[in-house]
């Protein structure tokens, strides 16, 4: 019996590191990761859209370069996530949402946040910064036994 579910490579991602450090509390197991409510939600349709409208928002991933002092390898997490909400336009979406959601150290230095697409391309001028990649859904198929 073939079995279809979507998984997103930002829950891949978040579940081949190890426990990340979060802008909550940070999960202690796959599990836990597992059992929070998903980030995605309903982007309005084209047709829909206005200049009034808000910003959409997106999560994406930004990896950063290591800092010149190399203060990023002995911060504490409350240190490394001021650092990381500091390259943000605001530490709130226009909907009061945070929009940083994980800041990551041990395979990489960056995090995953709320943004629009102009707000990523202002980000690519600011000192540190390496990357970024949207999140993306992939569908899985699997079988099974």
């Amino acid at each position: 019996m073939a079995h279809t579910g979507t998984l997103s490579l930002f829950t891949i991602f978040l579940l081949s590191t190890s426990s990340p450090t979060s802008a909550a509390a940070a999960p202690s197991s796959a599990a836990t990761l597992l059992q929070q409510p998903p980030l995605h939600h309903p982007s309005p349709s084209p047709s829909s859209s206005s200049a009034s409208d808000p910003p959409e928002y997106k999560i994406y991933i930004v990896l950063l370069k290591p800092r010149e002092d190399g203060a990023d390898l002995t911060m504490e997490d409350d240190a490394r996530r001021d650092w990381h909400t500091s390259l943000l336009p605001s530490a709130l979406t226009v909907h009061g949402k945070k929009r940083l959601i994980c800041s990551y150290k041990t395979l990489f230095q960056g995090f995953a946040a709320y943004l629009t697409d102009e707000e990523v391309d202002d980000m690519k001028t600011k000192p540190g910064f390496g990357t970024f990649f949207p999140e993306e859904e992939y569908e899985m198929h699997t079988t099974s036994f």
